[in-house]
């Protein structure tokens, strides 16, 4: 369907062009991108991986954008993807994607990576508010480093926790770095950020899980509990949980040598999260 690609692209020359200004904007990173995802209600993805992994996931009509440049539009997997995505929006009339091509010497300025093809893709953002409270959760409870959180949701889809909420001072789901971190892992997640506080925490139904180094639950003793839906939560790299997490959760410690420096989160979380799935696999068989 999709025989001469070129014809679906507009060209973009312009480093004035204000969707080139906005590609900075999210390179960049910050407030201002926060600001702009916002406003705009999208996110930037980078890479045929990321890309790829989205429309893979169903989530063709969230894609709204599509840049890369002539160079990587001859490559094969560049060309395949956008192939695809065209004969897509051919067949349903409710896809309207804008596909740009770059000048080359603009490259350079809106992409993270050095080498490899460029294709970029804005996408709208999926902050849930449908949250399912008695099903399995991961609470993000001031979660600060990018990669940290982008491998937590990375983890949190290969264990099969598909429900994350971000509560306040969590580094943002939907920024270029944890959108890198987590590899694709966003596509198949429900993520609620801003929706839900403490006070909704301490309302959920199923037990509340919190990694402490002096938790009374040993997490290798927890079969019983963790055999029914749990809400893990995971905090702060440098303070762990709030104090107001801690008050209202059940406080789980992850044996250790005790000469060893406490785990780091993102370690911690992928513990207790594929061994809440062996006692599941095990109590099922």
């Amino acid at each position: 369907m999709a025989d001469n690609l070129m014809n679906y692209f507009r060209w973009v020359e312009s480093k004035n062009n204000d969707l080139v200004k906005q590609l900075m904007v999210h390179q960049v990173g910050g407030r201002s991108a926060a600001k702009l995802r916002k406003e705009q209600t999208l996110t930037l993805l980078e890479g045929t991986h990321l890309l790829d992994s989205w429309y893979r996931a169903g989530h063709s009509s969230s894609l709204k954008t599509i840049i890369t440049n002539p160079a990587s539009l001859d490559l094969p997997e560049v060309k395949e993807l956008i192939t695809c995505l065209v004969n897509d929006s051919i067949s349903n009339s409710v896809l309207n994607y804008d596909f740009v091509l770059l000048k080359e010497s603009l490259v350079k300025a809106v992409s993270a990576f050095q080498t490899g093809p460029f294709l970029l893709a804005l996408v709208e953002v999926k902050n849930s508010n449908q949250i399912e409270l008695n099903q399995d959760l991961v609470i993000l409870d001031g979660v600060q480093d990018a990669g940290n959180v982008g491998n937590i949701l990375r983890t949190s889809a290969a264990a099969g926790f598909r429900q994350i909420i971000c509560l306040p001072g969590t580094a943002c789901p939907w920024s270029n770095k944890v959108l890198r971190a987590g590899m694709g892992a966003q596509a198949v997640l429900e993520i609620s950020e801003d929706f839900y506080t403490v006070e909704d925490i301490s309302q959920i139904p199923i037990p509340l899980l919190s990694t402490q180094l002096q938790g009374k639950l040993s997490l290798f003793e927890m079969h019983d509990l963790l055999s029914s839906p749990v809400a893990w939560v995971f905090g702060n790299e440098g303070f762990g949980v709030s104090k107001l997490i801690q008050e209202i959760s059940q406080g789980v410690r992850i044996p250790q040598e005790s000469r060893v420096e406490s785990l780091n989160v993102a370690s911690a979380a992928a513990i207790c999260l594929f061994e809440t799935m062996r006692v599941r696999l095990h109590h099922t068989a």
